[in-house]
């Protein structure tokens, strides 16, 4: 069975999914463009969640909250990147997502979304996952570091321009991986990158890793959807509701609270709701 090697990448609001930080981000694209259409997929993710733009995230990924705004959830942007998905793939093909530091950060993002939206069962193929990081360590392994923007500066002998956009990282992580393809290739002609990328990374199956992540949040009873508390304020009240420990949303431009007893409590003291 032949692999289609599918690059991808998150920003997030976050480091820990566990911890209800979102995908703000997602950005894909194949291995191997030649002679294909559609050959990427960017797409910018409404996170549900109160987000500042002073955050260290927000600094990070410079994606603005008026984007966020009108951006729609994962729950629909899931859809649309498992549609790609399938339009790039034929019959007897396998779709390999390969992310840089997926094993620890961005599959644990993909599944906990999935499962927080009940999307599991939509994609109705298998998925198995790989790691850049893994691999580049293989291939590179008298570099001091392995994070995509150093690694990028020295095997291609260039800045990484607008590095923690989610299209731009995994154009880097291809490049890089076109670059020691073609180094490979001039040695032997039978070389073939696809395979040997698979033995130097052991594959994971998504349907183990939604299994294992589905026990970690049974096991530490891990709330995916806590509520949010928003309330009402004006130049009168807001030095009130910021005293009673309420944040301010970006996103809604409003006020609110991650606690049911510190919103009651700020209620009395204003007495107005959102």
């Amino acid at each position: 069975m032949n692999n289609i090697f599918v690059l991808f990448d998150f920003e997030t609001t976050g480091l820990d999914p566990f911890k209800n930080n979102r995908i703000v981000q997602i950005g894909a694209i194949l291995l191997r463009t030649k002679n294909k259409n559609n050959v990427s997929f960017d797409k910018i993710v409404h996170p549900k969640i109160p987000v500042s733009k002073y955050s260290v995230a927000s600094k990070i990924h410079k994606i603005s909250t008026n984007r966020l705004r009108n951006a729609k959830s994962f729950k629909y942007i899931f859809k649309e990147f498992a549609d790609w998905l399938c339009s790039i793939k034929k019959n007897d093909e396998n779709i390999i997502l390969c992310g840089h530091n997926s094993f620890d950060f961005d599959n644990n993002f993909l599944v906990v979304e999935m499962l927080r939206y009940n999307l599991e069962e939509y994609i109705p193929f298998d998925i198995f996952l790989s790691d850049s990081l893994h691999i580049f360590r293989s291939w590179f392994p008298n570099e001091k570091s392995h994070s995509l923007p150093i690694l990028y500066k020295n095997i291609l002998n260039k800045e990484l321009i607008g590095a923690h956009n989610a299209l731009t990282d995994v154009n880097a992580m291809r490049k890089i991986m076109c670059k020691y393809n073609k180094i490979q290739t001039q040695h032997n002609q039978d070389y073939n990158i696809e395979k040997n990328m698979i033995e130097l990374c052991n594959l994971r199956n998504i349907k183990d890793e939604i299994i294992r992540i589905k026990q970690k949040i049974i096991q530490e009873n891990i709330n995916l959807l806590p509520e949010i508390f928003y309330i009402r304020s004006d130049k009168y009240n807001k030095h009130i509701i910021k005293k009673d420990g309420g944040r301010w949303d970006d996103i809604n431009r409003a006020y609110y609270y991650n606690s049911k007893q510190m919103y009651d409590n700020a209620i009395e003291n204003v007495r107005i709701i959102f």
